[in-house]
């Protein structure tokens, strides 16, 4: 299991995670960047600043933590914006600041529709993508954007639309969950293994 207690919070009873797609580095360029500015800045800027005392080190110390505040932030971002693959669902997590976040989920048989796009010349470069699914009649779509890998994740949604990924238990066939069975499964070997069938 991938990483399962950071987003045990987000899985059912019984539910694995088993794969996780972030979005692309890149598309937090302008963050990484402003960060690296600033903290070169006040780097290059310590001497001149130091000149000025109390208020020269002032200015240092707000040049320095704002470019890790900034890179920080960007960071936390990259790390919060997901795409968790389980073995009965699609689970989006969308974090667009440091305490707001969207949740969105789909099971694997409730998707109608699946494709993928890059737009623009950062998508062209560093290969970042959407991809966008259609849901219950067409009715619902979630677009889950800047991934590494588009056309990969789109053909591993595919994939698992045809058939499920291992460990899913087909609820229309049986009313025991995965677990039930599992246990079942147990306690018959245990009984056989002690004579008692």
């Amino acid at each position: 299991m991938i990483k399962q207690s950071k987003f045990s919070k987000y899985l059912h009873g019984g539910e694995a995670c088993l794969n996780i797609y972030h979005s692309h580095p890149a598309t937090y360029l302008g963050s990484w960047s402003l960060g690296g500015l600033l903290i070169l800045a006040s780097f290059f800027l310590l001497w001149p600043l130091l000149t000025w005392g109390q208020w020269g080190l002032t200015g240092w110390l707000v040049l320095l933590l704002s470019g890790l505040l900034v890179i920080g932030r960007a960071f936390i971002l990259w790390r919060g914006n997901v795409l968790l693959f389980t073995n009965h669902r699609l689970i989006d997590i969308n974090r667009s600041g440091l305490i707001s976040q969207t949740v969105s989920q789909v099971a694997y048989q409730d998707i109608q529709d699946v494709s993928w796009s890059k737009h623009g010349l950062g998508a062209a470069i560093f290969g970042y993508g959407s991809v966008q699914l259609v849901c219950a009649g067409g009715s619902i779509r979630l677009v889950f954007d800047n991934l590494s890998d588009a056309s990969e994740v789109s053909a591993a949604i595919v994939t698992a639309r045809k058939s499920p990924p291992t460990g899913v238990t087909p609820q229309t066939t049986s009313g025991l969950t995965g677990e039930q069975k599992n246990s079942l499964v147990k306690e018959i070997y245990s009984d056989a293994s002690q004579g008692k069938l």
